[in-house]
Parts: structure tokens; sequence; C-alpha cells
């Protein structure tokens, strides 16, 4: 997603001639939840499940979110963290036919708000899952509210689209959770 650093960074680089890719391949942490997310969709008229936060930054986050999103599927997700600790939100879709791109995150101290946009592609385009690893850094006690917001969808040229409907079976919503 523009404007992100690339999760893959975060583990080794593979090569397909190591004769341990196979493995290396299998216990990636990115491969697990890009996996997940391609594997299960909500049905017509579930929702996709909150964006979520995770203690750590860089590989840790990695390691967390794989453990809440994948291991997990969801059940047991932080809603108190203690403050001063380093936090990470983890924002995701699940595969959706269009192109999705974080256009802005915002922080204060009792509200962070991500807004993403559907982007048509030009033409048909494998389905792809998307996730970002975003680091908020150590938050003061109370209540935090994330906002997740879609703008409106644009086509590869950046003409407007209409309204994507279903967007929140696709895409992570908004949680709050408390730093105490």
């Amino acid at each position: 997603m523009p404007g992100t650093k690339d999760v893959r960074e975060l583990e080794p680089k593979l090569d397909v001639h190591d004769p341990n890719f196979k493995e290396l391949w299998e216990r990636s942490l990115v491969r697990g939840i890009a996996s997940y997310l391609s594997t299960y969709v909500p049905d017509r008229g579930e929702l996709a499940g909150p964006a979520f936060i995770v203690v750590g930054t860089g590989k840790e986050a990695l390691k967390n979110a794989h453990a809440e999103l994948v291991k997990d599927r969801g059940a047991t997700r932080n809603s108190n963290v203690s403050a001063n600790t380093e936090l990470t939100l983890v924002f995701y879709s699940y595969v959706t036919g269009w192109h999705l791109r974080l256009k802005s995150i915002e922080k204060s101290p009792s509200v962070v708000t991500i807004k993403y946009q559907f982007v048509a592609p030009r033409e048909p385009a494998f389905a792809a899952t998307r996730f970002a690893l975003v680091p908020i850094g150590k938050l003061t006690k109370g209540e935090v509210k994330v906002e997740v917001e879609q703008l409106p969808p644009v086509d590869y040229a950046g003409r407007a689209m209409p309204p994507k409907r279903d967007a929140d079976r696709f895409v992570c919503g908004s949680f709050s959770f408390e730093v105490r």
C-alpha cells in the first residue's frame, strides 16, 4: 500500500533455489496472513471484523498480528493494553477484485483515523489481500477510538467511481481499546 513499508522486509528474503525454500515459505508469517485473508472471506451480510492493536513494532508486531489474526481467527483481540508500550495497528482486507490504498493515518491522543480508498483496476486483475502494520507508538491512559473510513472509490486514472457498497464485508472496521 502506498506510504507504508513492505512487511516482507521483516522476514528473510526467500530464494526459490534455496533447498529449504518450501520450509521457509511455509513458516513465513507474511504468507500465513496473506493465505488466511485470501482463503476466508466473510459471507454476504457478514462484516470483515475490526482492525486491531498488537504490542510491539516491526517483526514483533508481525508475529503478534499473525497470532491474533491467523492462529486465533480473531477470537482474542487486545481490548486493554498497558501505557508506555509500543503499539502497532493492524489494518487488513480480504480478497476483492479492487485494489486498496491507504490514503492517510491521523493520530491524536484518543483517536486514530485510517482513511482508505478502493481503486478499480485498469483490467481484471488477480485478487489480492492487503494488510498493513501501522506503528502508533506509546499512548497515554484512556480510551482510544480507531476509526476506519472509506473515501470515495476511483478508477486507475483517478476518476470517480460509484461507491463500493459491501466494503465492510472485505475491509476491517473501526474499534476502540483501553490504555491502562
